[in-house]
């Protein structure tokens, strides 16, 4: 017991440090949101420094398989420990202006949601899966609504909670159907077996109907279409540190689940694992039914791809703006996904851990800019980039990025994914991917037209006029990084180790 206990660590002193952070609020007399703030970013740095060594383990099960302890769970438990040190971050800088949002159980909550993110990403049992999901799903409902009085934050909140409440539903009815299938397990890799047998019998109905329903969650929390409708209400509803971690920490540990999920449940056709079965026929099968499903899923790739980067041309709000962008970036993920290949899904990995700095970034310097303004509407930003260059000047560089323009980092991600889409056979995806990105360009610099070629009011004054140091410091250090990573290797090696622990003898 000793021996798992150490194996999990990095969850046990999350844990902990979330029962002191609890205990904290309890004792203390009045409440140090600093103190709080800074204990809980320690913590996180704690527990990602325990997470890297996991880089070095080999891969091992914890408590029976119901946990699993390799390189891939490590790398995007590491995202959304970044990300959740950013929203509190976030939360700690807002905490300077007038409008206090910086609470302890804000902070607990983002916590909470880290953890739940650890369990979700790091798990081969279909229970788990789900309860991790669950987890990340409540934390972020109650954080959506952290505007306690304001009107468009509850309905967001509310939105969120019966969408969520439905792709909840039915991803645990196909959880019920794949229990059946893999003989009253689950545990992925004994489904896997009876989908082989299934696919082995000419019964794919059996495998793709709770296939299906299994991804609706994934969709949920990606924001892919159909599944969608809630992402730019609750990005404008909520604070921008909730977005932010809404964007990049929720949706990449849910990208990484689906990446596991898919992984070891169609190993076959991905890998061609050895069976107890006919390995020429089992792999026949799988690969037709992989070819079926990939068009299922490069069907939802394309339309969230169009609708989130075609609903963004119109959009004025910055936080719907880059809702709607992240739909189209969700897109962009699934496509490759869709390749159903080692592949694919390598290059989809390294697509989004690029994503998620140039996102982190963008959210930062909105919220630098927003600030000042006293407004998230692009209407109110005209000429602000002369008044505040370096949120502006990083702004260009972290759009650029999403973009996929050179020399940054998204350029070199996004080459990635249509090299693979070339090479997989998928040319329709890639040149529609190299078409939207047009489209992307025309949005994002509208943003930078507002900023730099309006005319500002003559009587603006600033909403608030505090410095901010420590939010200057995090740009220049995402804005390096924007074009350090554009040598991918230091992304794409990685995620190959990684991407190769999902599936271990």
């Amino acid at each position: 017991m000793n021996e798992q206990l150490v194996l999990i660590l990095p969850e046990l002193v999350l844990t902990g440090g979330l029962c002191l952070l609890l205990l904290s609020d309890l004792i203390l007399q009045r409440r140090r949101i600093w103190e709080t703030g800074v204990f809980s970013l320690g913590l996180l740095g704690v527990v990602a420094y325990l997470v890297l060594q996991r880089f070095e383990a080999s891969p091992q099960d914890a408590f029976g398989g119901l946990l699993c302890i390799d390189r891939f769970s490590a790398l995007f438990q590491l995202v959304i420990s970044v990300a959740a040190g950013f929203a509190i971050f976030l939360n700690l800088q807002q905490y300077r202006f007038p409008e206090d949002r910086g609470r302890i159980e804000t902070q607990f909550l983002f916590l909470c949601a880290a953890l739940g993110g650890f369990v979700l990403v790091g798990t081969q049992h279909l229970m788990m899966l789900y309860l991790g999901l669950e987890m990340v799903g409540l934390c972020s409902y109650a954080l959506a609504d952290v505007h306690k009085r304001d009107r468009a934050g509850a309905e967001a909140s509310m939105k969120y909670v019966v969408y969520g409440a439905l792709s909840s539903g039915v991803m645990l009815y196909g959880i019920s159907l794949l229990f059946g299938l893999g003989g009253a397990s689950f545990a992925m890799p004994d489904i896997a077996l009876g989908i082989n047998q299934a696919l082995v019998d000419g019964e794919a109905v059996r495998v793709l109907l709770p296939s299906l329903l299994l991804l609706a969650g994934f969709l949920f929390k990606l924001a892919l279409v159909p599944f969608h409708w809630w992402a730019p209400d609750v990005y404008q509803g909520t604070t921008i540190a909730m977005a932010g971690f809404l964007a990049v920490g929720s949706k990449l540990v849910a990208f990484g689940a689906l990446l596991r999920t898919l992984g070891v449940l169609f190993a076959t056709s991905l890998h061609g694992v050895e069976t107890d079965m006919d390995l020429a026929v089992v792999t026949a099968a799988a690969s037709e039914y992989g070819a079926v499903f990939g068009m299922v899923l490069a069907a939802l790739a394309t339309v969230s791809m169009l609708w989130g980067n075609l609903a963004a041309v119109g959009q004025t709000h910055l936080l719907r703006l880059l809702a709607y962008s992240s739909i189209g970036h969700a897109g962009y993920l699934l496509a490759a996904i869709a390749l159903m290949s080692p592949d694919g899904f390598t290059a989809a990995g390294t697509y989004a851990l690029i994503y998620g700095v140039a996102s982190l970034g963008a959210f930062a310097a909105v919220f630098a800019i927003a600030m000042r303004a006293g407004s998230k509407d692009l209407c109110d930003w005209a000429g602000l980039g002369w008044k505040y260059p370096l949120a502006a000047g990083t702004l260009v560089v972290f759009f650029a990025s999403l973009t996929g323009l050179p020399p940054t980092a998204g350029f070199a991600g996004k080459w990635r994914l249509l090299m693979a889409l070339w090479a997989g056979g998928a040319q329709g995806l890639a040149l529609l991917i190299a078409l939207l990105s047009v489209v992307s360009l025309f949005y994002y610099f509208r943003v930078i037209k507002q900023l730099y070629l309006e005319r500002p009011e003559d009587n603006f004054m600033p909403a608030v006029s505090v410095r901010l140091p420590w939010l200057t410091g995090f740009l220049l250090i995402v804005s390096f990084a924007t074009f350090a990573l554009l040598n991918l290797s230091w992304v794409e090696v990685p995620v190959a180790a990684a991407t190769a622990d999902l599936i271990r003898g």
